[in-house]
C-alpha cells in the first residue's frame, strides 16, 4: 500500500485523552477505556502494543481526498497522547506503524518508504531504520525489555518469513509445512508467538526457548487463529480468532501458571501437530469485531474494537485499554 503525503499538519505534542467508556461484554472481567485520536475527526485508531508501565502504541488511518494516511501514536499510562509519529525516511511522513514499546519505552515498527518496507526504532525521538537479511521488506512486530525484537521479511509485502533478534543476532524462523510465518511477540525469556499458514488455514504458533514448536488454534475460529501478543510474568498469550461469520474475537490464552516449570516448548516438537487450547473469549460487543493485540505483567489487554452496523466493518475503529478487576 502507498500513501501519497498530505498538506494537513497534525498537531505535534501531548494532548490529555478525552474519550472513554465501558464496553458491557468485557467490563464483566476488566475496567475498560476506548480511545482514538481526536484530530483528524473521523479516523480509525488502532492499539498495537502495550509495556509493563501501562505505555500503549499503535496507529491512526484516515483519509483526505480519497487517499488514506497512516501515522503513529503513543498513548501514555496517564491517558495523554504523542501524535503523530512519523519516520522521517518515510516520504512525507505518509506511513509509519509502531507496533511495540518496551518498559525503557523503545518503540518498534515498520514504515513505508518510497522503494521499500523497513523496520524502525523510535528512541527519545531518535529513530534507527533496521532492514534483516538485505529484504526489501522488514516488519518488526514485537519487542521484549532487553530490546530484542521479533517480525517477517520477504520479497514482497506482507512478509513470508519471519525471524527473531536476540543479542543483536537475527535468525529466521519458519514453522515447519508453513507457507507463510510471521512473529508477532516475544517474552523476556525468549519464547514467541505469532501466526502462521497451514494448508491455507492461519494458525497460532508458539516457540519455547528450548526451540520447540507446538500450534494451536481455538475452536471456534474456524477462519483462523491469530497469536498477537505474549508476557512471560503475566504467563499469557493473546490474539484473535474468526467464527464462522468472519467476526473477529479477542482471546487470552494462559499457556503457563506462576508455580509451573514446563517451557512452553516443551511439549512441541520439530514438527507439530495442530493442538486445541482452551481461551477466554474477549468480546466488545456481541456485534463487532475485537481485535486483543498485547498483554503487559498486569494481565492489561490492549487492542481495537470495530462496531458491527449491517454491512461489515462500518464503524469506525476505537483503541481499547483493558485492566483486569481485582
Amino acid at each position: 500500500m502507498r500513501i501519497p503525503s498530505t498538506p494537513q499538519a497534525l498537531h505535534l505534542g501531548r494532548l490529555l485523552l478525552s474519550v472513554s467508556a465501558c464496553l458491557p461484554a468485557l467490563a464483566q472481567n476488566y475496567t475498560v477505556e476506548t480511545f482514538h485520536l481526536p484530530d483528524p475527526k473521523d479516523n480509525g485508531t488502532y492499539a498495537l502494543g502495550i509495556n509493563d508501565n501501562g505505555d500503549a502504541v499503535g496507529y491512526f488511518q484516515y483519509g483526505i481526498g480519497g487517499q488514506v494516511y497512516v501515522r503513529g501514536f503513543e498513548r501514555h499510562a496517564d491517558g495523554t497522547l504523542e501524535y503523530p509519529l512519523n519516520d522521517p525516511d518515510s516520504p512525507n511522513g505518509y506511513f509509519t506503524m509502531p507496533t511495540g514499546i518496551n518498559d525503557s519505552g523503545l518503540i518498534c515498527g515498520w514504515y513505508e518508504s518510497s522503494t521499500a518496507v523497513n523496520g524502525f526504532f523510535l528512541n527519545q525521538g531518535v529513530y534507527q531504520t533496521i532492514v534483516e537479511f538485505g529484504s526489501p521488506t522488514t516488519w518488526i512486530q514485537g519487542i521484549n525489555s532487553a530490546g530484542d525484537f521479533v517480525g517477517g521479511t520477504g520479497p514482497t509485502t506482507p512478509p513470508v518469513n519471519g525471524f527473531m533478534s536476540v543479542g543483536g543476532t537475527a535468525t529466521p524462523f519458519n514453522v515447519v509445512g508453513a507457507t507463510e510465518t510471521l512473529v508477532n511477540g516475544l517474552a523476556d525469556d525468549g519464547t514467541v508467538v505469532g501466526t502462521a499458514v497451514i494448508s491455507q488455514q492461519h494458525v497460532g504458533f508458539i516457540r519455547g526457548a528450548n526451540g520447540k514448536v507446538r500450534i494451536f488454534h481455538v475452536p471456534k475460529g474456524v477462519r483462523g487463529t491469530f497469536a498477537a501478543g505474549i508476557n512471560l510474568t503475566a504467563g499469557l498469550i493473546v490474539g484473535y480468532y474468526l467464527d464462522a461469520s468472519f467476526l473477529a474475537h479477542g482471546f487470552v490464552y494462559r499457556y503457563r501458571t506462576g508455580t509451573s516449570a514446563e517451557r512452553p516448548g516443551e511439549a512441541g516438537s520439530n514438527a507439530p501437530t495442530l493442538e486445541a487450547i482452551d481461551t477466554v473469549t474477549v468480546d466488545a460487543s456481541p456485534h463487532g469485531f475485537t481485535y486483543v493485540r498485547g498483554v503487559n505483567a498486569s494481565g492489561v489487554l490492549v487492542g481495537t474494537f470495530q462496531k458491527y452496523l449491517s454491512s461489515g466493518h462500518d464503524g469506525l475503529p476505537i483503541g481499547f485499554i483493558a485492566t483486569p478487576l481485582k
